[in-house]
């Protein structure tokens, strides 16, 4: 019995064979070839790869815990006589505690105003900003554990050149200025300009509406009101790293700011905290400021209430009725 011979293959069918081979051939050596590029000029991009290879993106698997508390600080820089900078601890213009729920996948931010009157350990009362300038990090850690009750497990404190590079990295940030906001001081060489409105701002505009404090006219702000426009340009930050079009950036971006932080956090903790932002819902994290009363000089925290805050931070978010899943129960 003979056997038939197949159809053959119409010539346009392997044109167009060939290209999809030529095209997903240049596709590879070209995600290949900014892959190799990244990895040899990256620190960061060599550490993720490690961590890849390793499995250790999740967060519980990396700290082996289900939360943690992390300190997060801005740290000013100080100038000398001449207006160069002078390498010091330096005074915290931002601080936050952070609760990283693991298995809910859920953050709450809890701002203390810099201004606010505590007991730092082993010097007396001072404004909260100080302990960071009198003890670095480890004094910030304990002044917040004896105003709060909680300890942080690590710390991260940037400086705020960095933030300002980083912005820039990513093209700026689109954020709603709430007033004018108009500051100059050429000692500190720091100058703010900016109108109200939703606007695209640079990483030096960024800054300066997070350290806002006063116009040039003296008219001050509350802490309060400080801390609000610091959340809302965090907010604005978390949903422009999200943007498809910032990936590609964030080597970059991460490599400016790792040089620029002082923190007890390894390379698998800071991948692994990115991870874990990156797969929160929009409603997973919470802000808050740390209750207080405004006076001429400096704020009196309200103890009662901010324990209570802190009790609920750490609290476990209530177990959903039966029959229903819970929206936050995805584990990391």
């Amino acid at each position: 019995m003979s056997q038939e011979t197949p159809p053959p293959v119409p010539r346009r069918g392997l044109r167009v064979g060939r290209v999809c081979l030529v095209l997903g051939a240049v596709l590879l050596g070209g995600v290949g070839g900014v892959f190799a590029y990244y990895y040899h000029t990256s620190r960061t991009v060599r550490d993720a790869t490690r961590i890849v290879i390793s499995g250790n993106w999740s967060p519980r698997r990396t700290f082996g815990r289900e939360e943690v508390n992390l300190l997060l600080m801005g740290r000013d820089v100080d100038l000398d006589n001449r207006a160069q900078v002078v390498h010091t601890r330096g005074r915290t213009d931002l601080m936050m505690l952070a609760h990283l729920d693991f298995v809910h996948q859920r953050a709450y931010l809890l701002s203390v105003p810099r201004d606010s009157w505590v007991q730092v350990p082993g010097h007396g009362h001072h404004k909260i900003n100080a302990a960071h300038a009198l003890g670095g990090p480890d004094l910030a850690m304990a002044t917040v554990q004896e105003l709060l009750g909680v300890r942080p497990d690590y710390y991260l404190t940037v400086d705020y050149q960095a933030v300002a590079r980083a912005v820039d990295q990513m093209g700026g940030v689109q954020v709603l200025v709430d007033k004018p906001l108009h500051y100059d001081d050429n000692w500190g060489r720091l100058h703010i300009h900016l109108e109200p409105g939703r606007r695209r701002l640079t990483g030096e505009q960024a800054v300066g509406m997070a350290r806002y404090r006063k116009s040039n006219s003296g008219l001050g702000d509350t802490d309060q009101q400080r801390i609000a426009r610091q959340q809302r340009l965090l907010g604005a930050l978390r949903a422009r790293l999200r943007e498809p079009a910032v990936l590609l950036a964030v080597p970059a971006i991460v490599d400016q700011v790792r040089s620029n932080i002082d923190t007890n956090l390894q390379p698998e903790h800071l991948a692994s905290l990115a991870w874990f932002a990156r797969g929160m819902a929009p409603g997973a994290l919470r802000m808050a400021t740390l209750p207080g009363e405004q006076r001429s000089t400096c704020v009196k925290p309200d103890l009662a209430a901010a324990r209570a805050m802190v009790q609920e931070m750490l609290a476990p978010p209530p177990t959903p009725p039966a029959g229903r899943g819970s929206p936050g129960g995805r584990r990391g």
